[in-house]
């Protein structure tokens, strides 16, 4: 463990709740989803936040909507391949050690809060198959190791999703009731929020994407965010002609990448959408992009 990780002041997901005010500064260490949100958060609250990155932020993100998330976090100090050396101070924190390139550097702050995830409590399921990381192996019927033990949620591994875990649930609880259901974790929607809302859904067929900059409208119409109208993003398989996944930030980008991953699991293709009626107005440009992909190959 790093040194200080127990000082008065240090905070995860789970005990975030206990802050009993917005530090004046504050480390965020981790470069996901979660820290992302955190740092934009705290900086709105006021915070000076310093995000400690190991690697790379947003690992994995489409480059479009990464570099839209990172000029929404142009407040926050990013440090990309840095480590946390020590959590400082007496009782409290009152600042960390960073290293970067083999430089080791004192930095002040006020708290820490640490979105690097967390290990699953399994040690008291003894006898049961696991990975190094403490993970329950399941089959796709969530079938432990041992006859008659089933796993579910976060402690069979990623991905780390409450939709997932609660869908992983019904299949483990159908299996015990002699259902033969499985689970599917193919083309599964993920998203997070800044000032705009993050959301993708692309599975492993896709080999083409086309893009476009999300509409802007009257303030009636809905908020734009000061630093962009957002981007549009659709994915097609070889034959150009199925849709293979979709991206979007957008003020509303969840919903609609939510549900057009349904119709792309019951293979949406590029014409299907001709008949569809949007309510107006889509912030995200989705639909109508999708559309004009259809005329382009009609």
């Amino acid at each position: 463990p790093v040194p200080g990780i127990s000082r008065e002041g240090v905070y995860t997901a789970a005990t975030l709740a206990s802050m009993k005010a917005v530090p004046e500064r504050v480390a965020i260490v981790g470069g996901g989803v979660q820290a992302a949100e955190l740092a934009y958060i705290f900086t709105a609250f006021g915070a000076e936040v310093e995000l400690v990155v190991r690697s790379g932020l947003l690992p994995g993100l489409d480059p479009h909507l990464a570099r839209l998330a990172r000029r929404e976090l142009d407040a926050v100090r990013i440090r990309e391949g840095t480590d946390l050396v020590s959590v400082d101070g007496g009782r409290r924190v009152a600042g960390v050690t960073l290293s970067s390139g083999g430089i080791e550097e004192p930095v002040q702050v006020d708290a820490v809060i640490a979105a690097i995830g967390l290990v699953p409590n399994s040690e008291e399921c003894a006898g049961l198959e696991k990975r190094k990381n403490g993970t329950i192996v399941v089959d796709d019927r969530m079938r432990a190791s041992v006859p008659g033990v089933y796993a579910c949620g976060d402690v069979t591994g990623p991905p780390y999703l409450t939709p997932v875990a609660r869908q992983e649930g019904r299949v483990a609880a159908e299996n015990v009731l002699g259902c033969e259901t499985t689970m599917e974790y193919r083309l599964i929607p993920r998203g997070f929020r800044l000032g705009n809302q993050y959301a993708w859904a692309v599975d492993d067929t896709a080999v083409s994407a086309y893009a476009i900059s999300g509409p802007a409208g009257p303030g009636s119409f809905f908020a734009v965010p000061e630093r962009g109208t957002g981007v549009a993003k659709v994915f097609l398989d070889e034959t150009g002609t199925r849709v293979a996944g979709v991206a979007a930030a957008a003020p509303d980008a969840a919903l609609s990448v939510m549900y057009l991953t349904e119709l792309i699991r019951h293979e949406l293709t590029v014409d299907g959408l001709n008949d569809f009626y949007e309510i107006h107005p889509a912030a995200d440009g989705l639909h109508g992009l999708i559309r004009y992909l259809g005329e382009r190959c009609a």
